[in-house]
Formats: C-alpha cells, structure tokens, sequence
C-alpha cells in the first residue's frame, strides 16, 4: 500500500474534519516535523549488459563448393574427413584465356550484389521488429504493411543482383590467373568429386555442416569489437530457450558494424525458420544498483531517485542501464548503505525533511 506524504498541516486538517485519531507514526511525524516515507537500504551489484538482435533460424547441411565453369584444378589442399573452417583455402584453379573486361563487370555485379544482401539483411531485421512492436500495439497496421513491403523489394533486388552475377559467370572464358576457392563455413569434408588437372565441376566439394541451427544478423562496432567466436550466447523462440554460441564475425568495410553468425548448442529440437531474439553479453556492469522501476523519476533533462539523508530528502541524479522485470539498472551518485524512497517519492521536494521506516 502506497502511503501518501502528509505535511503537518494536512494531518492536524484532516483530524479535525474526519474526526479520526492519529496513527503513532503520523503523531511522531508531527511532533518532530517531517513526513513518514518507506525506504529500503541499497547495495552495488554487477550485471552483464546484453545486446539484443532478432533473425530467423536456418538449416545446417550439406554445402558444394567448386571452381567456375572452364576451370581448371590446380591444386587440392583438403582430404575427405578433414575439418575446415570458414575462409580455409579448399584448392586453386587455373584458367587459360583473360578476359579482363568480363572480370571487371563480374567484379561490379559482385560489389552490387553484396550491397542487396545487406540491404535484405537489415530490412529482414528491421521487419521482424516491426511485427514484434505490432504484436505490442506500439506500432500500427500500415506501418507493419509498410515494413513487409520494404522487405519484399529488397529480397527482389536481391534476387536480380544475383542472377546478374549467375549471368556474367556462366559467361565467363578461360583466363590466365589462379583462383582459389574457400569454404564458407565450418564443417567436414564429406566427398571430393573431381581431381588435380581436371576440369572444375563447379561442385567438386561437398562440406558437411552440424545439425546446430544458426542465425545471421548485424551487430555496432560497440559490440563487434568487444565478443570472440565461441562466446556465449542466449536464444530466445517460441520453442524455448537454447544455448548458443558465436559462430562467425565478419567487420563491415564501412567500419560501422559486423555481420555475425551464431549457432544453437540444441541437439536437434529447435526448427529452421524460427524467429528468434538473440542475447549477447558484450558489457560487465559492476557497480551499478537495482532500484524499482517506479521509484525513478523522469524529467525533461534527466532522470532520478530520492533517498534520506538522516531526516532530509536528497535527489539523486541516475543513468538508467538496462531493465530487468520489476527493477532498473542504474549508475550513479548513489553509495552503499543509503536509503532509497520507495513509496512517496513522485510528492517530495530536495531538502524536505522525512521521516524513513
């Protein structure tokens, strides 16, 4: 039960309208001149600060790799059952005619179609958390329809951009250079169909992948630059929670971010194509408070709390971290000890005296 901040004046009014007898509590309030406020003692914590990123599960399986059309292999680096991982160098081709201005427009598609899969990326990203505001009521109808829009011409740019590219590579002759061919991702060579001095099949490498999910999506700089491959990570579906880890992180030319890939640790339950809220601890937060979400304060310029000093109420300026249920994560000027107002707070001015139970 909130107790509502009584002044000397109000409390004598209100006995004499009401008839009603003082509390103790509110007696003591009068006699020593102060207003009776709930307080609790606060002591500093440390949390892990979160990143949170949305995306849809995807299948692992089986992936063929191998050189372009006409090529020639120069050179196999791996074995069947040899473990790669993702950028490992797979074998070289050798082609035996240039032709420099088909190289450069293959080039060109290459950069364009590498900007459409950003853009799908981040439309695909900001349209799952449109549906997440909608499904909240923080956003209407026409912008969720507005969302799924953007999205579905970025997946037909996409498309475009990379049949361009199919175009100008089925087009592309023999040319005087060694190529080299990496794997895209971690896995174990499964099956190698062709051999040194062949003609490249374009699928001369089959790389089996885990069964393990992974989610694809963007990340700042501010969190690139502070997690590993192999951190941990926490995803959350429909189906449950699953543990994961970060599987690949590729900094972005334009120094703004990384695409990231993480992976489930699930055995086998968790469904692709699944959206899914990925948590990443990127950020130690020691020394900072757990206060009620409703003992906080909010203005214009900043944000916080009272606490009592011996008799006096004193505001406190916060930086508010994160949330977490019912509490906040704060930092600042407050110290360990101290008394927080609970039940009150939004009634008191600086320096009113109280009266802390």
């Amino acid at each position: 039960m909130r107790i509502i901040k009584l002044g000397i004046l109000t409390l004598a009014l209100s006995s004499l309208m009401m008839g009603c007898t003082l509390s103790a509590k509110e007696a003591d309030a009068q006699e020593i001149q102060g207003t009776p406020i709930k307080t609790q003692l606060i002591e500093h914590i440390t949390r892990e600060n979160d990143y949170h990123v949305f995306g849809y599960t995807q299948s692992e399986g089986i992936i063929e790799v191998g050189g372009q059309s006409g090529a020639t292999i120069d050179a196999l680096y791996v074995s069947v059952g040899d473990e790669v991982h993702t950028g490992d160098v797979l074998m070289t081709l050798t082609y035996s005619a240039s032709e420099t201005q088909l190289s450069n427009q293959i080039s060109s598609a290459q950069n364009a179609a590498n900007i459409a899969q950003q853009i799908y990326v981040q439309r695909l990203e900001s349209n799952a958390s449109a549906h997440v505001l909608y499904d909240a009521g923080a956003v209407s109808e026409y912008d969720v329809n507005a969302s799924d829009l953007n999205l579905s011409q970025a997946q037909s740019d996409l498309k475009s951009a990379y049949n361009n590219l199919e175009t100008l590579l089925a087009q592309q002759e023999e040319f005087n250079a060694y190529l080299r061919v990496v794997s895209p991702t971690d896995g174990v060579i499964a099956d190698i169909t062709s051999l040194v001095g062949e003609k490249s099949s374009g699928s001369d490498i089959s790389i089996a992948k885990s069964s393990l999910k992974t989610i694809e999506f963007s990340v700042p700089l501010r969190v690139a630059n502070v997690v590993e491959k192999g951190d941990h990570v926490t995803i959350e579906t429909e189906m449950g929670t699953f543990d994961g880890t970060i599987q690949h992180i590729n900094f972005e030319t334009n120094g703004l971010g990384a695409q990231m890939r993480v992976a489930s640790s699930d055995n086998g339950t968790l469904r692709s194509g699944v959206f899914a809220e990925v948590s990443i601890p990127y950020e130690l937060l020691e020394n900072v408070y757990a206060v009620p979400n409703d003992t906080i304060i909010h203005s214009g310029e900043f944000d916080m709390v009272f606490v009592a000093n011996d008799d006096t109420a004193e505001a406190r300026t916060i930086e508010i971290l994160k949330y977490e249920g019912s509490n906040t994560i704060v930092r600042g000027t407050l110290q360990d000890g101290e008394r927080l107002v609970v039940e009150g707070q939004h009634k008191l001015f600086e320096g009113e005296k109280i009266i802390s139970y």
